[in-house]
C-alpha cells in the first residue's frame, strides 16, 4: 500500500477519531507529500558530530 494515499490519510484519521471526508483529505494530500519530503531530506544531512541546541541544567 502506497503510504501517501488517500486511503492511508482515511485510515490514520480514523485511527486518531476525525472522521473527515475524502475531499478533506485530497486537499491535505499535498501537505503530507511535501512534509514528508522534508522529514525525508532531513534524515540526509550530517548531524552526527552536532551538539544539541539545548541544554538541561540542574540546579
Amino acid at each position: 500500500m502506497d503510504r501517501r494515499s488517500v486511503r492511508a490519510l482515511r485510515r490514520l484519521a480514523w485511527l486518531q477519531g476525525y472522521d473527515w471526508t475524502d475531499e478533506d483529505l485530497e486537499g491535505l494530500l499535498p501537505l503530507v507529500e511535501k512534509s514528508l519530503e522534508l522529514i525525508e531530506r532531513l534524515d540526509t544531512l550530517p548531524l552526527r558530530d552536532v551538539e544539541p541546541a539545548v541544554q538541561y541544567r540542574m540546579l
